[in-house]
């Protein structure tokens, strides 16, 4: 279609909403409000292994884990009495111990001093008991117990620091939804709901409530000589979210109150801000409805999709508005100015809507669901603002007409001089510009190359925060809150009874011990090794001597079988009934998944030749999700921006109906994110999840800019014959527009830099920069770019 026909349509689209006016309001109205009923079918998902695509093999791995041994990731609770061995704070740990039983939902087991796992020999007998099920009474049972305590190996760093001053709680959730308690027997596939469908593990909204319900206990029983810090890896996805939560909505009022004034300001006038903020806000409402009515999920960062859909409708209004106001202060009546608006601004903003949305469309090959996600639904956010700013703004114009302002405030302005001579520089001086921006572009990406994937939640959260100082406390006093795990397949029924396999797991154990990777101090094991020497030493008279591995294989299944006899199922947590595959689980620090993948490398390594050709193994647990998270935004980066890339270059050729013109554009497109990508390392942002996001709203806001300089350039080309005078007009009056979004959004962005979570933080500084820097982008290199492709013809290429 050319040009020329594509504004007639819109001269034409200008007079179908005059006289459908009321229709259209009533329809703009009434959507958003039969939308908004199903927001409250939106579940936002929070869990870690959720950022993984199902078929992902690293959570598969950590499915099969879950549904054969439950769930791994724990809620802790470290108490630092004055005396951990004193009558007095131990039957208020039972009253700790209790509560937490009866009060958290979705529970499967509490495990302490109370009742972790007592085995003892008498004569011939093996009894399994819980350890406190005897109160000690007396001074000298209570030193009997310290004793015991502090020598069993399987308690420290488990229950007991090794000092003895620190007490830990685990409570452990149910690894299925609805408190419904998973088959052990059924090996590695998942167990069927009634209706035949395999049931769904742990929904994080299960999760947040046994979260909550833990913190609870905690307060009613914390005090200043007993402090509790609750922490554990069940709890960092629901605590970032209740912080994003707390935060997105505060800032996000913020920054609308800035953009508020902002365009107050720059318009000079009251009247179009109402009626601009009324077409953002039903499209935000009807975006969620209709994720509501068909998604029904959504990830962490949808918190950040208002915002993209605040950027992006007051971008497509304040384009509108501002060629509206232009052509009333110019004497054009109101229904001129409006056709003269749509004529001018519509065929841009609509070319914009469709590379946005088919830009953000590329997120859907990213291997992270959240991404895809967001992907989804910020392209539907695009699509229905430019429904509401072709359509229902201009209704609204016609229905609340404005008025021209006096003649004294029409004069040119420092912004309109200012923003008419950088771009008069650019097309003077083009070669020296279009050098200038391939060092740029060199630069940024010299500098981008320092950048270092990242997957760290509990740096976002402020020093003094006590979920951070939490973490920070259990890593320090218990070897953290994380556990790496491990799944050992020994192919064979009853493998575990081999003595040599067992060996080579306590000579892994032994190993984990002393490693150290990357400055990170594994900490202790959990696994079938620890019940077998319990175990074996118990039926010898209880003598520390024999705590070690039988060595013959009779022997060995003789007293596992014991074991398994005793009534206590600490057995079904550490190997499946047929002895074949057992879980080896190493307790480690909270770190960075960057640096958590070498860890995590290396023990894979290890325990692949550690154990040989005995057994096969694989390295699973959350620790691995979070290091595969790494990985998955790396790859996602490169892949949906370059295909962003090879998405939107076509359309902007096909949209614009030139080559070189299409080609021209994508330079200040592409300029802002490489600047953006290379300031990151400068300031030590991360690139993670959140991180990654500011390249979804630079997109859109670049590519918006850019389609509305080309487009006002092409047509004061074909009416002037003249570069020059066609790129001045052009700066005059879309420059201005494209100059109040910038200022507007940039402005509001920032406002996130007053977040005290550090992800919201390096959000908004690196939004606003790649907002501000595609605005200075396209003022300057447009011009310059233009000029050396038209060559200063009269006829636009």
């Amino acid at each position: 279609m050319r040009r020329e026909d594509f504004e007639a349509g819109f001269e034409t689209w200008a007079g179908t909403v005059r006289r459908g006016r009321w229709w259209i309001l009533a329809l703009g109205l009434l959507f958003p409000a039969l939308a908004v009923t199903q927001l409250s079918k939106l579940e936002v998902v929070t869990s870690t292994e959720s950022y993984l695509l199902e078929n992902d093999p690293t959570r598969v791995a950590y499915d099969e884990l879950r549904a054969q041994f439950g769930r791994d990731q724990m809620i802790l609770l470290a108490i630092e009495p004055p005396e951990v061995f004193d009558l007095g704070f131990l039957e208020e740990l039972r009253k700790i111990h209790e509560a937490l039983e009866e009060e958290v939902p979705h529970l499967d087991r509490v495990t302490s001093l109370v009742n972790i796992r007592a085995v003892e020999g008498r004569g011939d007998e093996l009894l399994v008991d819980d350890l406190l099920l005897e109160m000690p009474t007396t001074p000298a049972e209570l030193a009997a117990l310290r004793e015991r305590v502090l020598t069993t190996p399987s308690y420290r760093d488990v229950v007991i620091t090794a000092d003895g001053k620190t007490t830990a709680v685990m409570v452990e959730t149910n690894a299925y939804s609805y408190d419904e308690s998973f088959d052990a027997l059924s090996g590695f596939d998942a167990p069927a709901a009634d209706d035949g469908k395999p049931r769904e593990f742990l929904k994080p909204a299960e999760n947040a409530a046994a979260v909550e319900a833990v913190k609870a206990v905690a307060e009613r029983f914390r005090r200043p000589d007993l402090p509790i810090h609750v922490t554990g890896s069940a709890m960092v996805t629901h605590e970032l979210a209740l912080g994003m939560a707390r935060d997105v909505p505060r800032f996000s009022l913020a920054a609308l109150a800035v953009i508020l004034v902002s365009m107050l300001v720059l318009f000079r006038r009251f009247a179009p801000v109402p009626l601009a903020l009324a077409s953002v806000f039903l499209s935000m409402a009807t975006t969620f409805g209709v994720l509501g009515t068909f998604e029904r999920t959504l990830s962490i960062l949808s918190q950040i999709l208002p915002v993209f859909v605040l950027a992006v409708g007051i971008g497509y209004a304040v384009h509108l508005l501002a060629i509206y106001l232009q052509r009333l202060d110019a004497g054009d009546a109101s229904e001129a100015a409006l056709v003269a608006a749509l004529r001018h601004a519509g065929p841009p903003v609509a070319m914009t809507a469709l590379t946005t949305s088919a830009g953000i469309a590329s997120f859907l090959a990213a291997d992270m669901v959240p991404i895809r996600e967001f992907g989804k639904a910020a392209a539907l956010g695009v699509l229905v603002c430019l429904v509401y700013s072709l359509a229902f703004l201009p209704a609204l114009l016609c229905v609340f007409p404005m008025r021209a302002r006096a003649r004294e405030a029409q004069r040119e302005t420092v912004f309109d001089r200012w923003l008419v001579g950088l771009g008069m520089y650019g097309a003077r001086h083009p070669r020296q510009i279009g050098v200038g921006a391939a060092l740029l572009a060199l630069g940024a990406v010299v500098s981008a190359t320092d950048l270092t994937p990242s997957n760290d939640p509990i740096s976002y959260f402020p020093e003094d925060d006590p979920f951070r100082q939490a973490f920070e406390y259990v890593d320090e006093r218990l070897g953290g809150a994380m556990t790496i795990e491990v799944v050992i397949d020994g192919k064979e029924e009853n493998a575990f009874y081999d003595p040599d396999l067992m060996n080579r797991v306590e000579a892994l154990s032994a190993h984990v011990d002393t490693l150290v990777v990357n400055g990170d101090d594994l900490g202790r094991t959990v696994s079938i090794l620890d019940i077998t020497k319990e175990t074996h030493q118990a039926l010898n008279g209880n003598d520390s001597a024999f705590y070690a591995v039988p060595q013959e294989r009779a022997l060995l299944a003789q007293e596992l079988l014991l074991f398994e006899n005793s009534g206590h199922d600490d057995l079904e947590r550490v190997i499946d009934p047929q002895f074949r595959v057992a879980r080896f689980s190493i307790r480690s620090a909270w770190d960075d998944g960057n640096k958590k993948a070498v860890v995590i490398e290396q023990v894979q390594r290890d325990v692949a030749r550690i154990l040989g050709d005995k057994a096969e193994a694989v390295v699973t647990g959350a620790s691995s999700l979070i290091a595969r998270t790494v990985q998955a935004t790396s790859t996602s980066l490169i892949r949906t921006y370059a295909l962003a890339f090879l998405v939107i270059t076509p359309l902007m050729m096909l949209l614009i109906g030139s080559l070189r013109s299409g080609l021209v554009s994508m330079v200040p497109n592409l300029l802002p994110i490489l600047l953006t990508l290379g300031l990151m390392p400068r300031i030590d942002a991360p690139l993670d999840i959140f991180t990654m996001m500011f390249g979804c709203i630079a997109i859109g806001l670049a590519v918006d800019d850019t389609l509305h300089m080309i487009h006002g350039y092409r047509s004061g080309l074909a009416r002037h014959g003249d570069a020059y005078r066609a790129l001045e007009e052009t700066l005059r009056t879309t420059g201005r527009a494209l100059l109040f979004t910038s200022v507007v959004l940039s402005l509001g962005f920032l406002v996130f830099t007053l977040s005290t979570m550090e992800n919201l933080r390096y959000f908004g500084v690196l939004t606003a920069f790649a907002v501000s820097g595609a605005f200075i982008l396209d003022v300057i290199i447009t011009p310059a770019l233009l000029v050396l492709v038209t060559k200063k013809r009269a006829v636009p290429v």
